[in-house]
């Protein structure tokens, strides 16, 4: 629609970010394209003639932070690092180690990042991307799109894997990629003056995420590398101290990995109570899995049917109602729904325990109903 605005798109870079000189309107505009078509605009009539669908209702849209791509770097193998800045001059939300925001790529592409910087750095945030070659996209894209004067938008920060205040002692285990959400913990244990360590592990020195960072930092005393192709460093149960109250151990990589991290500290005698765990894959759930459920939708008087076999979302999306989707694997909260009666089986990693317990909303890409009935907001 940009002929209808007779040439004044350059010029609305001008009003929202006033820092950017005349002659660079053009560039700063093709920059925030990711940004722009992200955004879905529906045609109404007579008045006002364009609209933003809201499928969850303002009141429960997710706020977006525009930010500038200041850095990137590769910082180990098929692994970019991003600085992120406010494009707008706003100050960023403060966040706490562990935390991770969505990163919106455009054409309706999430995901979820770790932020791996300094937690008290308030006026950057940093992230690590892998690039999976047989992934979804999402990492393509972002090593596409995330160079330098790039315009993109994060949601807020987010903790679902947030550092145990009374711990006393911390064992911090990445595999691969999953070293980021436990750089920040270490920034913030060091700055606490905590105990702690860092053990990481990757198949080899070129393959290790942040290598050259972590012999910089002021704690890198405090890491262990373990490399597979050299057998004398991997990873062992006598690496793991033996569990003492008021341990508490954090665990982020593979699914395969993490699982036998957890055997070691089992023999190590660390109880579930003191494990902390996070993965970037959501745990796979065939839709067989279920059973059919009825779902009322309060707004339009209807009633529809969720075969066994099918996804909540893709029922909603089939019968044309307004919910977005992006991830599918519960990742992302794109696809949230409130729900305004009914039990939920829940099985995404999106929402917090807090989330869960009030019962009061769902992602429909994985979650469904946990009796025969649920009631929506739609």
């Amino acid at each position: 629609m940009r002929w209808i605005s007779l040439g004044q798109s350059e010029h609305l870079i001008h009003h929202l970010f006033q820092s950017i000189p005349w002659y660079r309107y053009h560039q700063a505009w093709e920059a925030s394209r990711p940004l722009l078509e992200d955004r879905v605009l529906v045609w109404q009539w007579p008045v006002p003639p364009f609209a933003i669908p809201q499928p969850r209702g303002a009141e429960e849209e997710e706020a977006r932070i525009p930010v500038f791509v200041v850095e990137a770097e590769t910082v180990g193998q098929d692994v970019r690092s991003f600085l992120l800045e406010s494009a707008d001059g706003a100050p960023r939300p403060a966040f706490e180690a562990g935390a991770h925001v969505d990163l919106h790529l455009g054409e309706g592409t999430v995901r979820q990042y770790s932020l791996c910087g300094d937690p008290a750095e308030r006026d950057r945030y940093r992230i690590a991307v892998k690039y999976e070659a047989d992934g979804r996209g999402g990492s393509r894209r972002a090593h596409e799109l995330l160079e330098p004067g790039a315009v993109v938008e994060i949601g807020a920060p987010r903790n679902l894997f947030p550092l145990d205040a009374e711990a006393s002692r911390v064992v911090l285990v990445a595999g691969g990629i999953g070293i980021t959400p436990l750089l920040a913990m270490a920034h913030a244990m060091h700055r606490q003056h905590r105990d702690f360590t860092l053990h990481v592990c990757a198949r080899s020195r070129q393959a290790l995420a942040f290598d050259v960072a972590l012999a910089r930092m002021p704690w890198g005393d405090r890491v262990v590398r373990h490399l597979d192709d050299a057998p004398e460093t991997t990873l062992g149960v006598s690496d793991l101290p033996r569990w003492r109250p008021g341990d508490f151990l954090y665990l982020c990589g593979p699914s395969g990995f993490m699982k036998w991290v957890l055997s070691m500290a089992a023999e190590r005698g660390w109880p579930d109570q003191a494990l902390r765990t996070e993965t970037f894959v959501a745990a796979h759930r065939d839709a067989a899995d279920g059973r059919p459920f009825e779902v009322e939708l309060e707004r339009s008087g209807r009633t529809i049917h969720v075969p066994a076999d099918s996804s909540l979302l893709d029922v909603l999306q089939g019968e044309g109602l307004p919910v977005s989707g992006s991830c599918t694997q519960g990742m992302c909260g794109a696809c949230r729904v409130r729900v305004l009666d009914g039990a939920i089986d829940h099985h995404d990693t999106f929402l917090s325990a807090d989330e869960r317990a009030r019962g009061d909303c769902m992602t429909t890409c994985v979650s469904r109903a946990a009796g025969e009935r649920l009631v929506l907001d739609l």
